[in-house]
């Protein structure tokens, strides 16, 4: 095992963080805006010159923080008990960006069955009323994710084990399923952000016109997911490089980079975090975004929120009550297994 599953729950958070972060600063550029912005650490803080708030995308954090707490407390999603909650109202984005908001929580705690994480995405996408098309993208990146965490995903096989993965649950379709072999075709040429951008966003048009344009989703909840297979694929070991290149593509670069780095956050851990990126995420002047857009004070909060979703998965009793330290040095076993020597 090279890195624990902790730092793996970790990472996905903290890389998905990073992402809609940096995406907020992307957000509403132009192409000629996006080929000279350069975002990261600077003078000015971690990442946006601008919140982000006209995006579709806005408070996908606020989401996933909240997906997480629920399943803390009560072992499940339960997104009936947030209507009218701030949670939901502050979402202002499409059904589908609603959908990936919590999927990451979901796809964490239920990673090691995966009928019970189809199921439950599932489940989680219907409770937002989201399409076809963002549904099947919800349950792609959750099975990318479930395999990062078991230790079984490979790069160069991730496209065909995933639309597998979706087969057998039977909840792929021919446009879902053209879209990720896409992205297989544009790695192995080698093709540049450019190329993968006009040809994913190509894609999505015959898929639209093929569907339906409301069955079908709009651009940003089902082409942000193909983008974020290519950015992640095309430099797996590179958490920084992956991110950087999804919130530069222009397309709803908060959920692209979210998206993104929620999956080479698990695949990498936090050891593949910059350090650069924690300790931005963790200063005064990075925290604005954080506390915006998640809802949290800082890198810290995000990693103690992993670390009481892993202890809830594990088993442990009190889990919201748990810390960082107590699910990396506790055990959970059955009664009179592990005894005192």
């Amino acid at each position: 095992m090279r890195y624990s599953l902790l730092s793996r729950f970790q990472g996905a958070f903290l890389g998905a963080a990073a992402g809609v972060v940096l995406g907020a600063g992307c957000q509403g550029r132009s192409k000629a805006q996006l080929q000279q912005l350069r975002p990261g650490v600077g003078g000015r803080g971690f990442g946006p010159d601008s919140s982000g708030r006209g995006s579709q995308a806005a408070d996908l954090g606020r989401l996933a923080v909240a997906g997480a707490e629920s399943l803390i407390q009560c072992g499940v999603l339960n997104v009936s008990g947030w209507d009218g909650s701030e949670e939901l109202s502050r979402a202002s984005g499409t059904v589908g960006a609603r959908a990936a908001g919590i999927c990451l929580p979901v796809a964490l705690f239920n990673h090691e069955n995966q009928e019970k994480l189809l199921s439950h995405l599932h489940g989680a996408a219907l409770s937002v009323r989201a399409s076809r098309a963002a549904s099947e993208g919800v349950l792609a990146v959750g099975c990318a994710l479930a395999m990062a965490l078991k230790e079984k995903l490979d790069p160069q096989t991730l496209i065909p084990q995933t639309i597998a993965c979706l087969e057998d649950a039977g909840a792929v379709n021919t446009a879902t399923a053209e879209q990720l072999v896409r992205v297989e075709s544009l790695l192995q040429l080698r093709a540049g952000l450019e190329m993968a951008v006009e040809q994913l966003g190509r894609g999505e048009a015959v898929a639209r016109a093929a569907v339906g344009r409301g069955a079908g989703g709009s651009w940003p909840e089902s082409a942000s997911v193909a983008l974020a297979f290519y950015c992640f694929l095309s430099t797996p070991e590179d958490i920084r490089l992956s991110v950087m290149r999804a919130v530069r593509a222009g397309v709803e670069p908060m959920l692209t980079g979210m998206l993104t780095g929620a999956l080479s956050g698990a695949y990498n851990s936090t050891a593949g975090m910059p350090a650069a990126w924690r300790v931005a995420l963790s200063l005064p002047a990075g925290t604005t975004s954080l506390r915006e857009l998640w809802g949290v004070a800082g890198a810290a909060e995000i990693l103690q929120l992993a670390a009481r979703l892993f202890a809830a998965w594990s088993g442990v009793y009190q889990p919201a009550e748990a810390g960082i330290e107590l699910c990396r040095w506790g055990a959970v076993a059955a009664p009179d297994l592990i005894r005192p020597r």
